[in-house]
C-alpha cells in the first residue's frame, strides 16, 4: 500500500466510490488481517475496470449491509425472503446510532482537509446548532460545512440564520422558509422543548 494519499478523482471509474479505509496511508491499528487462503472467497460481483494503467476496484462481501438484514414474507404460507437494507431505515432502533456514527466517522476521515471540529461538537442528532462572531466568519462556516458534508455524499438542508445574507449563496431549496424554527421531531422536542425565533434571535418554550 502506498504511504501517501491517492487522488481518486483522477480516475473517473472510481471517483464516486467510498474507500473502505480512505486514510490507509496513515499508520493506525489493523481492523482485520486476511490470509491469502480466504481472500478470493470474499470477492463478489464484477471488478470495476478503468483505463490502462489505472487501478481496478474489487467488490467484496465485507460490507455493512450484511448487518442490516430483515426477513419478510407476505403471508405465513410463503417462504421467508432475506432483504438487505441499503439505507438507514427511520423508525428502527438502530437508525439514530447509524446516522450519528456515520457523521462522526466522516469528521474523523476528513479532518485533514476540513475543520471538522465544528460538525463533531455541535451536531445534536441531525441538527447543527452553531454561530459565529461576524458575518464573514458565518459565511465561512457555511462554506466549510457544505464541503465537509459533501465529502460524505450528504447535503445539509433547512438552513436558518438570523442574518439572511449569510445564506445568500445557498439555493432556496436548502433553506427554511419560516421565521420561527421548531425542533419538532418527537424525541428532540421532549429534550429541548424550544422554539427558535429568528426575528428576535431568542429561544422560547
Amino acid at each position: 500500500m502506498p504511504n501517501f494519499p491517492i487522488k481518486n478523482h483522477e480516475w473517473p471509474h472510481i471517483k464516486d466510490l467510498t474507500l473502505a479505509d480512505p486514510t490507509f496511508y496513515i499508520e493506525n491499528e489493523t481492523d482485520i488481517l486476511l490470509g491469502a487462503d480466504v481472500f478470493m472467497t470474499l470477492i463478489s460481483g464484477t471488478p470495476i475496470m478503468g483505463p490502462k494503467g489505472t487501478p481496478s476496484a474489487l467488490p467484496t462481501k465485507l460490507d455493512d449491509a450484511c448487518f442490516q438484514q430483515i426477513f419478510w414474507r407476505k403471508s405465513p404460507e410463503e417462504p421467508l425472503v432475506i432483504f438487505k437494507l441499503n439505507t438507514v431505515t427511520y423508525g428502527t432502533s438502530c437508525a439514530p446510532f447509524l446516522a450519528i456514527r456515520t457523521l462522526k466517522q466522516l469528521c474523523e476521515d476528513e479532518k485533514h482537509r476540513f475543520p471538522a471540529k465544528l460538525a463533531k461538537d455541535h451536531f445534536y442528532v441531525d441538527d447543527l446548532l452553531a454561530g459565529a462572531d461576524s458575518l464573514d466568519s458565518a459565511k465561512k462556516v457555511v462554506h466549510e460545512l457544505q464541503n465537509l458534508i459533501s465529502a460524505g455524499v450528504f447535503q445539509l438542508r433547512k438552513w436558518s440564520c438570523t442574518h439572511p445574507e449569510v445564506l445568500s449563496d445557498l439555493p432556496n431549496t436548502l433553506k427554511t422558509n419560516i421565521s420561527s424554527h421548531s425542533f419538532d421531531d418527537e424525541s428532540t422536542h421532549k429534550i429541548l422543548g424550544l422554539f427558535w425565533d429568528l426575528n428576535e434571535d431568542s429561544f422560547k418554550e
